[in-house]
């Protein structure tokens, strides 16, 4: 009878819990899409589009940055939507060598999602598959050609750089932490 109890108490507790994720999904992912995806993590846009879409100004601290790229500018927001507290990360900078490429970030990281949801709603979004997947990351590779996500080849990197720009977005969980992040490499 106790089994019995238990198995009744963690399938309501599970079905109730489904909902949750996909919501925390949800948010992480639209934030997302709203400030990063639909700038193509271009600097000036993502702090404007932040700006109207309810981001808060916040302290940059830390802030990793790619090695190789002279950062000319930053900025950090925050936010949060329902059960979830978003951070936007944002940089903008030139490559120190090899043609002088513009890089922009773009990131938002929540203490909530589900990765398998997230992933799942960006290749849905996309329209293509991953060019890599772990169990704890997953990147996709594209360009912005025509405003609609194309996929984009590896022998197809340098032309998309050298028209509207060459973008990764890499989905990760380290720990608690859900990660959406882009990375636009433009000549």
């Amino acid at each position: 009878m106790k089994l019995f109890n238990l198995s009744m108490a963690v399938a309501i507790v599970s079905a109730i819990a489904a909902p949750a994720f996909a919501n925390n999904s949800d948010d992480a992912f639209n934030g997302f899409k709203t400030v990063c995806a639909a700038t193509a993590a271009d600097y000036p846009a993502v702090i404007a589009a932040s700006a109207t879409d309810g981001w808060a100004v916040t302290q940059v601290t830390g802030g990793s940055t790619m090695p190789g790229v002279s950062v000319t500018a930053k900025a950090a927001r925050k936010k949060s939507v329902s059960e979830s507290a978003l951070t936007l990360f944002a940089t903008q900078g030139l490559t120190q060598a090899g043609g002088g490429l513009t890089v922009n970030t773009c990131t938002v990281s929540t203490d909530r999602g589900d990765l398998a949801t997230v992933v799942a709603k960006a290749q849905g979004w996309l329209g293509f598959a991953p060019v890599s997947t772990t169990p704890d990351s997953t990147t996709f590779h594209l360009t912005m050609a025509g405003g609609a996500p194309q996929n984009v080849a590896s022998d197809g990197i340098n032309a998309a750089a050298a028209s509207t720009g060459f973008e990764t977005l890499t989905i990760k969980r380290n720990g608690n932490t859900l990660t959406l992040d882009l990375v636009k490499f433009k000549k």
